[in-house]
């Protein structure tokens, strides 16, 4: 017997007892709902269960420019946001599309400036007690971004982006994710540091 399971991001074909190896979500109270290692069968396969595959995903996806999958990287982990709420006026035009987004990437390694120059420009302000430089785009630049990358700015569906963007963009998001946020050990390990939250789960599902 083979059955087929899935969702709309993706499905298999296994047979009942197919053992899978991945990561389950499970409630720990205090600390929160957290993936932790797990093995489970096809059957007993849930919502909560992510699987663990042996090879990287080759896909088409959407065709995602990666430099708009880069900045919104950037922008979830050295930077900050703020979206303006809907007021209904014309000006925001249909469905709230022109609203303000106000996104900043503050950094002050100097190896990622060339990167973030080539992405945003060069920055707006310097800091010269901190040391750190800022980038500032436009309210436009950031709506594009957006909607190039599929991703709603107040409430991103980082699952449903990283399934999706096609690989190039996925590369590009994960790349700036660990410029921003990671560290080369000596002999080659990568460390991404997060809190925990969608925006990590993501992180580890691009990593995967």
């Amino acid at each position: 017997e083979v059955v087929e399971m899935g969702h709309s991001h993706w499905s298999f074909r296994s047979t009942p007892r197919h053992r899978w190896y991945g990561d389950k979500r499970i409630d720990r109270g205090s600390s929160g709902r957290k993936y932790e290692p797990a093995i489970t069968t096809t059957m007993s396969m849930s919502s909560e269960f992510r699987v663990r595959t042996s090879a990287l995903l080759e896909d088409v996806g959407r065709d995602v420019d990666p430099d708009a999958a880069a900045s919104i990287g950037w922008l979830y982990t050295d930077g900050s946001v703020r979206v303006s709420k809907l007021t209904g006026r014309t000006s925001q035009g249909k469905d709230g599309r022109r609203r303000s987004i106000s996104g900043v990437i503050i950094q002050k390694k100097e190896q990622h400036f060339n990167e973030l120059n080539r992405l945003f420009g060069e920055p707006k302000l310097y800091n010269s007690e901190s040391g750190c430089y800022t980038w500032n785009p436009s309210s436009q630049f950031w709506r594009e971004a957006y909607a190039e990358c599929g991703i709603d700015p107040e409430k991103p569906d980082w699952e449903y982006f990283i399934l999706n963007c096609g690989h190039p963009a996925r590369k590009a998001w994960m790349d700036a994710v660990i410029r921003a946020e990671g560290t080369v050990r000596k002999h080659g390990q990568i460390r991404v540091s997060q809190n925990s939250g969608e925006l990590c789960e993501a992180i580890k599902l691009a990593a995967t």
